[in-house]
């Protein structure tokens, strides 16, 4: 594939994720058993995109296991390397 074509794909994806909701929380989750519970607190309030850092040891944990347990649409920040990308992909996030 092009290189301009992925990017045009990327921004789409992006748009589409944005038109969900006018706030996007951004979450650094240290404990995986709090991640739940939050991502629940803040769905239930009507938000149904979250953020989740990788600034935690559990932080790859707590996408996967939200995607798992909510109806959360989940992407990772603080994407520093290529290996962070692979790894958040892997996790189940869906953005980046």
């Amino acid at each position: 594939m092009e290189k301009s074509f992925l990017a045009v794909e990327a921004s789409k994806r992006v748009m589409d994720i944005c038109s969900m909701t006018n706030v996007i929380p951004v979450l650094t989750v240290t404990n995986l058993e709090d991640a739940i519970p939050l991502a629940n607190a803040i769905t239930g309030g009507g938000l149904p995109v979250l953020e989740i850092t990788l600034r935690t040891e559990n932080a790859l944990h707590v996408i996967k296991e939200i995607n798992r347990s909510t109806q959360a649409l989940v992407g990772a920040g603080t994407l520093i390397t290529r290996k962070d990308v692979k790894n958040a992909v892997a996790a189940g996030a869906k953005f980046g």
